[in-house]
């Protein structure tokens, strides 16, 4: 027996999952927001490494 099939066999099922998030809705937005600050910190660090050519052609 593998991890896979122990995995498939037993353990919790989607259902169970989808029943926990229902009985707690504060996960779902706990993740949405963990996501959204990832996604800003990754615009953010990304908007940094641009150099802004036009200060340095113009000044």
């Amino acid at each position: 027996m593998n991890a896979a099939t122990g995995f498939m066999s037993g353990g919790k099922g989607f259902g169970e999952i989808l029943n926990r998030l229902r009985a707690n809705p504060k996960i779902p937005l706990l993740v949405a927001a963990a996501a959204a600050i990832v996604v800003a910190m990754v615009l953010w660090a990304k908007s940094m490494v641009t150099p802004i050519f036009a200060t340095l052609i113009f000044d």
